[in-house]
């Protein structure tokens, strides 16, 4: 739950109201996707909604990134089954990265964590979702799951074969226009060679540990990030408008 609310709540925060409606009965699944394996892929969205953006998620094997554009900052994730999951946030514009220390987590929580990055939404709340529909054949094989959370109504559409939202919707219950927000999936890709690059050109970038930012305050990069809101330890990879950081819309310590 804890994943999903912070998940709900950036998604609001991002995207804004909709301005028009959609049927949401209308979906068929036809990506060019018979070759590609689940763990070395790119599948690029779109983000409907007053704050229009495009979003890609990157695999390669234990390793994953989400890279938003804009503000055309890329969050990376890397899961070590003996110490945890390393997270990095790359900032493409400087070529810049900032590095932080693997979170304590315990087993059900890494889990829950690394489904979060890895598909977008844990594992644990699609399985708590209500199955309406499903369709399609091969790689394209759907499945539409519902829910409902404070007023909010729910709709997944998810590609079985890959763990990934081919669509994802979020409506006002009761609402002449309630469409809020859409996820979009528009491609999938297997290109190996562009999908090794892009992990190898951020792990070129200049990185900075973040328990060293204090000592750091007169590195021009990061005293502006630092003012924007970008570096916080653990952030979550959903930004507003501006590029801040929502981390802590769904969620307080």
């Amino acid at each position: 739950m804890y994943h999903r609310l912070i998940f709900l709540s950036s998604l609001a925060l991002v995207l804004g109201c909709q301005k028009h409606s959609a049927d949401t009965h209308d979906f068929a699944a036809d990506y060019q996707c018979e070759n590609i394996s689940p763990e070395l892929l790119v599948a690029s969205y779109e983000l409907h909604g007053q704050d229009e953006r495009e979003l890609s998620l990157w695999r390669n094997g234990a390793k994953v990134m989400h890279q938003y554009q804009p503000p055309n900052i890329v969050q990376f994730w890397a899961l070590d089954k003996n110490q945890g999951i390393w997270h990095s946030q790359y900032f493409d514009d400087y070529q810049r990265g900032i590095e932080y220390e693997v979170r304590d987590l315990n087993a059900a929580e890494q889990a829950d964590a690394w489904s979060s990055y890895w598909q977008f939404l844990p594992q644990s709340s699609i399985e708590k979702m209500h199955k309406l529909d499903s369709g399609g054949e091969g790689c394209n094989a759907w499945v539409q799951y519902q829910d409902k959370h404070e007023g909010m109504q729910l709709t997944l559409w998810w590609l079985s074969a890959f763990n990934l939202p081919a669509r994802y919707e979020i409506s006002k219950e009761g609402e002449q226009e309630p469409l809020i927000q859409q996820w979009q999936l528009r491609s999938l890709s297997g290109n190996s060679a562009d999908i090794n690059q892009a992990f190898a050109v951020r792990s070129n970038y200049s990185s900075t540990d973040f328990a060293d930012i204090g000592d750091s305050e007169d590195d021009p990069f990061l005293a502006k990030m630092i003012r924007l809101g970008f570096v916080e330890h653990g952030a979550s990879g959903f930004y507003d408008a501006d590029g801040h950081n929502q981390q802590h819309a769904g969620h307080h310590h």
